[in-house]
């Protein structure tokens, strides 16, 4: 873009007092003047120098107005440079005849000096404006190329669950393409693992609205608050606002609480619907057999039975040998293989295979098998599927869920038959510590962890590595739910019960503190409210696994990771000053805090303004939110925990604990099992333990 100071104006006229009297006129602008004697000249001079206007007399005796102007117009170098026509021709036909040839403006002459500045400022203001916005369209044509290209590597490698010719994908296949033609609000149906989001990122590019953005939000993973869900989740509405014109995806829509499926339904129909017509495609995606309690009559009136049945794997036999080869190719390349082909014979076992964990399960034994392939052919055996899979000593079962720090399986001791929750840690950052030192790192903190021996801190059967090199860990598979479901399904807790369950925590934290360790990220989904035995209520402190040891250097396994979630982060951790304790009683606070409440302490549109928040602003008093009436004891209590100052919160675990157990304490282990009988009944709720694992892969996956 040109600034004011490098524009050039070149006057073309055969009269000399003409060319002196526009030079001295236009002096008073801010722009290099040239003059031409004649058409000739003129065109010579353009041809060295692109002014970014002419002044350009018509009646001149080598080549007049009109040629001059047809020239330049005919050549791709000049023909965007603005023209204004001089003339002492005042008939409307000849004004015509110069803007029919490109002409922007037409000056009679004698001249009038304010109207030539005035016309002059205008077309070079006007040129400035359209050469800024033809860098900004360039830029934007490059942007979009970018994220056309970047748009069509993420749709090859999500591919994968779409290849293949049976005759229930062709089905799939049309339904997509429909789906996308009439872009009308619609339901996916399928087990989790399916392909749901690739088959959504295929219905919103066989739409209108493929140009725009796909935004895919995981319900399991959306605000927890019991308060309402788009009065207060700025980052939500965000998202939304992304969306708009484009696709936004929600997934596993019966995770969230039906009030805010609500809440939801009503924001699309209020902010996404303009006479009638919906401004952008809204996907949501269930479990094939949900309970029809866990989804509000709003979503299914708002879907007008638009559904789509998303075959399982087992269903599509025929299509598991293109899908297995372009997983193998995919991990292949990724880790820098040389394999060509998949033998037949694994291709037998694996199309006899039931695959419970559908195309994720499948996907994940092509990148295990591929990692230990030393061969140009991959063999893949019957021990690698059905639970064979083994980690140490135990056999994985089953999948229970993947997040970004890796995957949770269901697995068995093969000799004790004790089954337990095998967490595998995937995507370390290498680059901050070499391989050999996040190995002896891991070995310090699962040893320290195992040594935690609170009946409230989850229990560390063992750990070690991997045949793949992945860091695992096996914990007590615990039957129950965390608090955070607690208080996404039941509402807020009574101040008896957050007191009960609140002093539980110390006791772990007491004796994980005094050996120097900081949990660091205590919050809702990291304490675990579960059933063991004929006790119930009973509280488990989860993720020990990424605790710090205040007595040795501060690089850990979540090296490069957020330490800590914003919503319940102590000022100190929040400023990344040295951690103690004391900022895990501070996050225990905001803990209990959204569990009296159903809100966070601290809401803001972003992390970094929450963690801003914890800084600098104090908290509204417990009891003016909290949903029962908090007593005053219980209250000033949680409110001292989230003092700014450290110095000002209680000083231990065991403090904490103590000032606790003075006050009342009106819940007992007959109340909580009074509560679990009549709110959960596990012994006859036969999908519990479905339920159970949902709950737990939600809880361990962080």
């Amino acid at each position: 873009m040109n600034n004011l100071a490098e524009d050039l104006v070149l006057i073309v006229d055969d009269n000399a007092n003409n060319l002196q009297v526009l030079f001295k006129t236009l002096a008073v602008i801010d722009a290099k003047i040239l003059v031409a004697k004649g058409g000739v000249q003129a065109l010579t001079t353009i041809e060295k120098v692109k002014p970014s206007l002419i002044l350009l007399d018509i009646m001149m005796p080598d080549k007049d107005g009109y040629e001059v102007c047809a020239e330049l117009k005919e050549n791709d170098e000049t023909k965007d440079i603005p023209i204004i026509f001089l003339s002492a021709l005042g008939q409307v036909q000849d004004k015509v005849k110069g803007l029919n040839l490109g002409a922007v403006d037409f000056i009679t002459k004698p001249f009038q000096a304010e109207e030539v500045v005035s016309r002059v400022k205008t077309q070079l203001r006007l040129k400035r404006l359209t050469e800024s916005l033809k860098n900004k369209n360039a830029l934007l044509e490059e942007e979009l190329k970018r994220i056309q290209y970047l748009g069509e590597e993420a749709k090859k490698e999500l591919s994968g669950p779409l290849l293949g010719s049976s005759d229930a994908l062709i089905s799939l296949k049309e339904k997509i393409e429909h789906s996308g033609v009439i872009a009308k609000p619609l339901m996916l149906l399928s087990k989790p693992g399916c392909g749901e989001s690739a088959i959504a990122r295929e219905i919103h590019q066989a739409s209108k609205y493929k140009d725009r953005a796909f935004v895919h939000l995981n319900c399991t993973e959306l605000y927890q608050s019991h308060s309402g869900l788009l009065q207060s989740d700025n980052e939500l509405i965000e998202k939304f606002s992304l969306a708009q014109g484009g696709c936004i995806y929600f997934e596993q829509i019966n995770k969230l609480p039906v009030a805010k499926q609500e809440d939801i339904i009503s924001y699309v129909q209020a902010h996404w619907s303009s006479g009638g017509k919906e401004d952008g495609l809204v996907i949501f995606h269930a479990n094939r057999d949900y309970d029809p309690n866990d989804i509000h009559p709003a979503v299914l009136d708002y879907l007008c039975e638009n559904t789509i049945q998303i075959p399982r794997l087992h269903e599509r036999l025929a299509d598991i040998a293109e899908i297995a080869k372009f997983y193998m190719k995919k991990y292949a390349q990724k880790l820098s293989k040389t394999i060509d082909t998949l033998s037949e014979e694994s291709i037998r076992s694996l199309e006899q295979y039931t695959w419970p964990g559908d195309v994720n399960e499948l996907e994940n034994v092509i990148e295990r098998e591929v990692f230990k392939c030393e061969l140009n052919i991959l063999e893949i055996n019957k021990q690698s599927l059905g639970g064979q899979q083994t980690i140490g000593a135990y056999q994985l079962d089953s999948l229970l869920g993947e997040g970004g720090m890796g995957e949770v399986w269901r697995g068995m001791h093969q000799l004790l038959a004790r089954p337990a929750a095998i967490k595998l840690i995937k995507n370390l950052d290498s680059k901050i510590l070499s391989k050999d030192n996040l190995t002896q790192r891991f070995h310090r903190e699962a040893r320290s962890t195992a040594n935690l021996q609170s009946p409230h801190t989850v229990t560390l059967y063992d750990y070690g590595v991997s045949d793949l090199g992945e860091f695992y860990y096996v914990m007590e598979l615990l039957e129950g739910l965390s608090l955070g479901e607690l208080i996404n399904q039941f509402g807020p807790l009574q101040p008896s019960r957050a007191l009960y369950l609140m002093k539980q925590a110390c006791r772990s934290l007491a004796e994980a503190h005094d050996m120097g360790m900081v949990h660091r990220d205590i919050k809702p989904d990291n304490l675990f409210i579960a059933k063991l035995g004929a006790e119930y209520d009973f509280l488990k402190i989860l993720d020990f696994g990424i605790v710090s040891n205040s007595q040795e250097e501060d690089i850990d396994l979540t090296a490069g990771q957020p330490i800590g979630t914003p919503s319940f982060m102590a000022p100190e951790t929040a400023m990344g000053k040295e951690l103690s304790g004391l900022a895990d009683i501070y996050s225990l606070a905001c803990t209990f805090y959204v569990a009296l409440s159903g809100e966070h302490v601290f809401d803001a549109p972003t992390p970094m303004a929450v963690m801003l928040k914890h800084i600098q602003d104090e908290p509204v008093n417990i009891r003016d939110v909290a949903k029962f009436d908090t007593p005053k004891g219980f209250a000033d209590v949680l409110m001292s925990c989230m003092s700014k100052e450290p110095a000002d919160r209680p000083q231990s675990a065991l403090d904490l604990y103590n000032k606790l157990d003075e006050l009342e304490d009106e819940w007992t282990c007959q109340t909580a099992q009074d509560w679990w009988v009549s709110h959960v009944d596990l012994k006859q709720n036969e999908e519990y333990s479905q339920a159970m694992s949902d709950d737990f892969k939600t809880m361990v996956i962080d």
